[in-house]
């Protein structure tokens, strides 16, 4: 069920961003255009939403290839290499932007609910009220588990 919630946000998040698919990059990446790219942090943070980063990526595309190295709930420092990727140029640039901003907003959430938690030691894992409420959006539950430093159920995907 988790993978099909969150397929369904990548889906209309991807339709969003290209409606009608990259025109730029599909006319001017020449066809069968190879390319390496890799996800680095911006800062200090607790990563959350990897494994829906990859599945975005593999969404459009089987062939790219998506190498992890820093998983969900792993604490971050500014510049860690946190995944490489290879594969068709195209397929990179149509899904880089989405990929990414699903990371930003999921690593976003997982570190304020981290601070939180900090706040009131181990007793206040009762402020995860996204993991116990069926109204919480499965990428805000991943968050907050991430946030808790407990391995996420929801991924790998």
């Amino acid at each position: 069920m988790w993978r099909k919630n969150i397929d369904n946000l990548i889906d209309a998040a991807l339709k969003e961003d290209m409606p009608s698919g990259d025109i730029t990059s599909e006319n001017i990446i020449p066809s069968g255009s190879i390319s390496r790219a890799f996800i680095v942090a911006k800062e200090e943070g607790i990563l959350a939403g990897i494994y829906v980063a990859e599945r975005v990526m593999k969404k459009i595309d089987g062939n790219v290839l998506f190498e992890i190295h820093i998983k969900d709930g792993e604490r971050l420092k500014r510049g860690d290499k946190i995944a490489d990727l290879k594969g068709p140029s195209v397929s990179l640039l149509k899904g880089e932007r989405t990929a990414l901003n699903f990371l930003q907003r999921m690593s976003g959430i997982a570190m304020t609910t981290h601070k939180f938690v900090g706040c009131g030691g181990e007793k206040n894992q009762d402020f995860g009220y996204a993991q116990n409420n069926s109204w919480a959006s499965p990428s805000g539950k991943i968050c907050c588990q991430n946030g808790w430093r407990h391995e996420s159920p929801y991924g790998p995907f």
